[in-house]
């Protein structure tokens, strides 16, 4: 008698405290948004667990927090948001239920401006355009990182800037590896340093592997239109990749949420230094045309040479002529 009123108490205690573990996640802000001051908008969140939570906004990338509500259902699962009056990269919001971890979830740095959007990035080995943009290889709050990470998108492109803190070609004779967890899914993917990547490029190959659903593919440059710039010796650069990129029909970036990771084989080393990879929530950014240029002679008399120093075949593939 007594052992099957032990065994009851048990199974009684077991979803209870299973329960009490819920976890709360952080979906919108994620990370890397451009918010114009004083715009409308909503922070969204899931929580499997029964309580009440409170939201918190931090100007300074985590060293101080202001509350923006207190005291809601955990269940409620957003909130309008007017952004405040100020500009900053290094914004960031925490909801939060008390003490426990499993209760607490905190975006990556994101960024309130004056304008609707940024003008856009221009790959051109000059950074002033990454200014304005949060570096979002800054994980724990109130605690900066000597490396970044900055990402932003058009409706064609994922641009990429990021800093190596050492002198280094990214083409050749270096062990940098890009991952990018294009579903941010942990249980898809190849896992590394806490994230499930879809894209594996390493940089010193130009080669690189895709994991989509079940399928392991090798890639090269041309499969994800990836630009490098530059092509000399820095310890900064900035890359590009078309967002249609696919494998075997089907689409690499398959979700608005991703994660990006940057690690050293030869080392250990990575950016972001915390599992976890780095955030970034592809927004709907329309950016002005690039500028256009005139190629018309200043006088007849002048004739016009082109030289393109290649290495590879692919400036004379005809399905590439227009990208050229």
């Amino acid at each position: 008698m007594k052992k099957s009123i032990i065994i009851i108490i048990i199974a009684i205690l077991i979803p209870i405290i299973i329960f009490a573990r819920g976890q709360l996640f952080l979906s919108d802000p994620f990370g890397g948004e451009y918010f114009k001051k004083e715009s409308d908008t909503q922070i969204r969140w899931e929580a499997s667990f029964e309580g009440m939570i409170d939201i918190y906004f931090s100007s300074d990338g985590g060293n101080n927090w202001n509350i923006i509500q207190s005291n809601i259902n955990a269940n409620l699962g957003a909130i309008d948001w007017v952004v405040p009056n100020i500009t900053s990269s290094n914004c960031k919001i925490k909801i939060s239920s008390g003490s426990d971890a499993n209760h607490e979830t905190t975006s990556y740095n994101f960024t309130i401006g004056n304008e609707q959007a940024p003008a856009g990035i221009l790959v051109a080995e000059k950074y002033e355009d990454w200014d304005i943009l949060p570096n979002i290889a800054q994980v724990i709050p109130g605690v900066e990182s000597d490396r970044a990470i900055k990402a932003f998108n058009d409706e064609k492109f994922l641009y990429v800037y990021f800093e190596t803190g050492e002198f280094l070609s990214l083409q050749n004779d270096n062990s940098l590896t890009l991952y990018i967890d294009s579903d941010n899914n942990t249980s898809t993917g190849k896992p590394v340093n806490g994230i499930g990547a879809e894209i594996e490029f390493r940089f010193g190959e130009r080669a690189g592997t895709t994991y989509v659903g079940d399928k392991k593919n090798a890639i090269g440059v041309g499969d994800l239109f990836l630009i490098i710039s530059p092509t000399i010796w820095s310890d900064r650069f900035e890359i590009t990749m078309n967002l249609n990129s696919s494998v075997e029909d089907k689409k690499i970036f398959a979700g608005q949420r991703i994660r990006i990771l940057i690690k050293d084989e030869s080392t250990g080393v990575s950016i972001p230094a915390e599992n976890g990879g780095a955030g970034y929530k592809l927004g709907k950014y329309s950016v002005a045309p690039l500028k256009s240029y005139a190629m018309i002679k200043k006088s007849d008399d002048y004739i016009r040479i082109l030289a393109h120093n290649v290495l590879f075949s692919s400036f004379f593939r005809d399905d590439r002529k227009e990208s050229y």
